[in-house]
């Protein structure tokens, strides 16, 4: 039950958001368009990189390259670096645009209601409480926006790999592909371990800001009381449960993130050895290697 209405509230949250969001369509859909571009040229690099391995660098050891290849070459790696960093570049400006005008609009509308309000409401409310709605909040709601880019990116990226993959070798990308069901897992598991002390820590910033402002706003009154030392007592309690959250979240982070680093690695070393085997036996280039091992890593 639980679960059930925990999904039902995500998912609210995400229809209210992209509501929001279609507000400013405009620079979020230049950023989805850059973000393609970006994973195409990143694809179409590691493609580029076999290509020159063939046709340049390995001939140049068996003897001369002519100039017309050469300069062809550099072309077709300098016209990708430059969709890709235009790409990337846009990705980042216009998601950035987005996010920020989102806020913007969020902020305002809170700020709308909150007037709308009557006196009791705010004077049963710490102010700390309303800030952390006006601010945390916002900023935990839009922070999709930033990497929703990249991640259909991700997707168009994956998609168009995993058929450059297959097509230029069958046998390494099953190798490949074997360790992907491996990182779902763990990735899965990382996502619900760090769910409950990430939300914790979100609720511990409206505490410490209510506790601030409330310190703050009534610092004569806690002067006149003598009640300094009280004051930083429960500010330093709660400040340590904040702190001991994040540290929480630090070290999950430290103990699934060696895996997450180590696999890939791992995936990367084999499939050079077997790529290495395929190249002595024939069936594939030196080229067709780098550019697999450029794919795959792209990938994990």
């Amino acid at each position: 039950m639980e679960t059930t209405q925990r999904k039902g509230v995500i998912g609210r949250g995400i229809r209210i958001l992209a509501g929001y969001v279609r507000h400013h369509r405009g620079p979020f859909a230049a950023a989805i368009c850059a973000a393609m571009v970006f994973a195409v040229a990143t694809v179409a690099s590691a493609v580029v990189l076999g290509r020159v391995t063939d046709r340049v660098i390995t001939p140049s050891f068996r003897g001369g390259v002519p100039t017309r290849t050469i300069v062809l070459g550099l072309v077709a790696v300098f016209v990708v670096a430059v969709m890709r960093a235009g790409g990337a570049g846009g990705r980042r400006y216009f998601a950035g645009m987005t996010g920020f005008r989102t806020q913007r609009t969020l902020r305002t509308r809170i700020a709308d209601k909150y007037r709308e309000l009557p006196v009791a409401y705010h004077r049963s409310r710490p102010t700390g409480e309303l800030l952390a709605h006006a601010e945390s909040d916002v900023l935990a709601a839009t922070e999709v926006l930033n990497p929703l880019p990249f991640s259909v990116a991700a997707v168009v990226l994956v998609i168009v790999a995993i058929i450059v993959l297959v097509a230029t070798d069958p046998f390494l990308a099953i190798v490949g592909f074997s360790l992907w069901p491996i990182l779902a897992v763990l990735n899965r598991l990382f996502g619900r371990v760090v769910e409950p002390p990430a939300s914790r820590a979100q609720q511990k910033i409206g505490d410490v800001s209510g506790v601030v402002h409330e310190s703050v706003d009534g610092a004569l009154v806690v002067k006149t009381l003598g009640r300094e030392d009280a004051e930083v007592e429960r500010l330093a309690a709660q400040a340590e449960d904040l702190r001991r959250e994040r540290i929480h979240m630090g070290e999950l982070r430290a103990d699934f993130e060696p895996a997450f680093n180590a696999l890939p690695g791992l995936g990367i070393v084999a499939l050079l050895a077997l790529g290495a085997w395929r190249v002595s036996e024939g069936a594939i280039t030196f080229g067709t290697l780098v550019q697999f091992v450029s794919l795959f890593q792209l990938l994990t």
